[in-house]
């Protein structure tokens, strides 16, 4: 199990509820089928569902992708780290014919995913209906969603994070900031401005199945992405949702815990005093924690900034706190 893919959660009806990113769901089948673990479990005839002729087309178009249904004898192809379930049919439409011979083939291999969610739901000890596939927009879900608090979920929104670099650079003055902020902050916000256009599909998708799932969905600005470099050129991405967040039993009020942002020379603290007050705005008493700076200088993060991104003649690094993690409570995020 990946721990940046999976949030187990207590929902607003008070269930505990695991949410699983849609190509770790994906990556398991397709293991379990690789070994034969789920040949030797599995029992399509004690799968008692129908599927649509679409769900079935979309069942064909994925195995298809996968290479793991022939079409006029050919296997599809997807791009190393491009498998996306919402750019799926896009890639493969004008290569792909339905083809009438895979369709039992497709129908067992939907019953195998409903055998799997049910083996998962007894692994994770939640209710039947209570692990949720989510569409992704990145590799694992908390590159770009967090728990916040009382059965909340604070989630990327590329609109809100557009609007809130413009006011930054419309107030530059009063912020201080320097021409060497400005530079970034332009890169910042033409990203910002590519990605509300490019990425709201999936990202909408992902929000509305959080939200079936029973959870109140915050749109945050807590990713700031820098232009796309090639590869060995330095980067400066931030993400804040990429986040530690709970209850402490010790202090009695919630908390985050995040990677800080160095970046220019003051817009790095600018977007962490931002963050920092777009979230109290929700919750008052939260205590807000940036992480990973230099003991001997508390200003100094450049050793966080390294976990996103490339540093000169080096390939990027994706992580954050929580991709290191895998929370075993569901009420950590539910206080008192």
């Amino acid at each position: 199990m990946e721990g940046g893919d999976i949030f187990t959660l207590t929902n607003n009806r008070g269930e505990k509820t695991v949410l699983i990113g849609a190509q770790l769901f994906t990556l398991i089948h397709a293991y379990m089928r690789h070994d034969e673990s789920i040949k030797n479990m599995f029992d399509e005839t004690s799968i008692q569902a129908t599927f649509s002729d679409e769900e079935i087309q979309r069942a064909e178009e994925e195995m298809y992708a996968m290479g793991l249904l022939k079409v006029d004898g050919k296997l599809g192809l997807i791009e190393e780290g491009k498998y996306k379930q919402t750019a799926l049919v896009q890639q493969i439409k004008s290569s792909f014919k339905y083809a009438e011979s895979g369709r039992a083939i497709a129908i067992k291999y939907l019953k195998q995913k409903i055998f799997l969610q049910g083996l998962l739901e007894r692994t994770f000890q939640i209710p039947k209906g209570n692990l949720h596939v989510i569409s992704q927009l990145a590799c694992h879900l908390d590159m770009f969603m967090m728990p916040g608090p009382n059965k909340t979920v604070f989630f990327q929104d590329y609109d809100l994070c557009h609007k809130l670099l413009l006011s930054i650079k419309e107030n530059a003055e009063a912020f201080s900031l320097t021409s060497k902020d400005m530079v970034f902050l332009d890169r910042y916000i033409h990203t910002a401005e590519t990605l509300n256009k490019e990425a709201s599909p999936i990202l909408i998708k992902a929000r509305k199945e959080i939200e079936e799932a029973g959870f109140t969905v915050l749109s945050a600005p807590g990713i700031i992405n820098d232009e796309d470099k090639s590869k060995g050129e330095e980067t400066h991405h931030i993400d804040f949702l990429n986040a530690i967040s709970g209850w402490s039993s010790k202090n009695k009020r919630p908390y985050v815990a995040t990677l800080g942002a160095q970046v220019g020379d003051r817009l790095g603290v600018v977007l962490m005093d931002l963050f920092k007050h777009y979230l109290k705005e929700y919750q008052k008493d939260l205590e807000v924690h940036f992480l990973n700076y230099d003991p001997k200088n508390p200003s100094d993060f450049s050793q966080s900034m390294y976990w996103m991104n490339n540093r000169l003649g080096e390939t990027k690094k994706i992580a954050g706190l929580h991709c290191l993690t895998l929370e075993e409570s569901s009420k950590s995020h539910v206080y008192p």
